[in-house]
């Protein structure tokens, strides 16, 4: 009898919280990639770039089910007002490639953030994916042309977001500098310009930000070294195929996983089409970043990094699929020997469950 009470009390508590208070939608997926690589590579798990090597480059093997992600959205609507909070873990905490932190991975959060929105305004704060650049490679690796033409990835921000003038769209936001840079006292600054149809994308977005040559400086000391980029975006969507790309010139963009340091300034480019065919998906793509030599260009340092990828996947069922992609991957350093130019070839047998 007492738990029947106890039930009845259950459902009446629960039926009250999805009438009065938030809608909670779990998603996310369980991602599994078995890997292999016939050169020894800067992180294990991913095709990232090539290390420079001396002697023998060895090779690698590996599975790991670090891309599983998980998140929680919560909307809800208040005063009219529409309230969207969302929280967004991966596998990806431990970069040490210690044996440990290979069998344990550590959670990272990916997002966290609030979004409230009043009409065509849209105000978000909190870690979410940056305004630059919005687009990934259609790749099975993790990094998604990070390091290869592609620019962008999540931070703290404050965002506000109109579509008041649709089909533009128009994007800004304040973001904490990473790392070293925090030093500065100033954030970085986003903004992007878009226009929007159901089967047409395009996006001019750029960046700036500062950076102090010193990392503890006193007040008036240290040189001012800006950090700033320029990119578009481009994709267009049918049925039977979909192609995207981005171009971006920076400078000093080692923050947003370009390959410029201080004083350094690169292009970079990428772009893949993607072909549908019932349940199989055919993807072909390129991309390439390059370091305009000069004076400020040592010896040793990376002066392009390129990855042609091409793969292929299956959904055995709405929920499931498997794939199969090849990715082969350049890497030059200037000055160093094997005609500064090392390449490897990566294999990813990936298996893929939606929930």
């Amino acid at each position: 009898m007492k738990r029947n009470v106890f039930s009845l009390i259950l459902i009446f508590l629960i039926q009250g919280l999805s009438i009065a208070a938030t809608t909670v939608t779990p998603y996310g997926y369980v991602h599994v990639d078995v890997t292999y690589i016939d050169t020894q590579q800067m992180d294990r798990d991913t095709g990232v770039r090539i290390a420079f090597l001396n002697g023998n480059s060895g090779s690698n093997f590996g599975i790991h089910a670090r891309q599983t992600r998980f998140g929680l959205k919560t909307e809800k609507q208040e005063d009219g007002w529409g309230l969207t909070g969302i929280i967004e873990l991966d596998f990806f905490g431990d970069e040490s490639q210690k044996a440990s932190s290979e069998i344990t991975n550590m959670p990272r959060m990916r997002k966290a953030c609030i979004s409230v929105q009043r009409g065509t305004h849209l105000l978000t704060v909190g870690q979410t994916m940056d305004v630059i650049s919005p687009l990934y490679q259609s790749t099975f690796d993790f990094f998604g042309g990070l390091y290869g033409g592609n620019i962008g990835f999540w931070r703290p921000q404050l965002r506000y977001e109109n579509t008041g003038l649709a089909p533009i769209k128009l994007e800004i936001s304040v973001n904490r500098p990473f790392s070293k840079r925090e030093n500065i006292g100033k954030p970085d600054l986003q903004s992007r310009i878009s226009f929007n149809l159901p089967i047409f994308n395009i996006g001019l977005s750029g960046l700036y930000g500062e950076e102090n040559s010193t990392a503890w400086p006193a007040p008036g000391t240290g040189k001012i070294n800006v950090v700033k980029a320029i990119a578009i975006d481009l994709q267009v969507k049918t049925p039977s195929f979909v192609i995207s790309g981005e171009l971006h010139s920076g400078q000093n963009i080692a923050d947003y996983f370009g390959i410029s340091d201080i004083g350094q300034k690169e292009t970079g480019a990428w772009a893949d089409i993607k072909f549908v065919w019932n349940k199989l998906n055919f993807i072909l793509g390129y991309g390439s970043v390059i370091l305009n030599e000069d004076a400020n260009v040592s010896a040793g340092t990376k002066t392009r990094n390129s990855r042609l990828y091409t793969n292929v996947r299956h959904n055995l069922t709405k929920s499931f699929s498997v794939g199969l992609e090849y990715a082969n991957l350049s890497t030059v350093y200037k000055g160093t020997p094997k005609n500064n130019t090392y390449y490897a070839n990566r294999w990813d047998m990936m298996f893929h469950y939606d929930f």
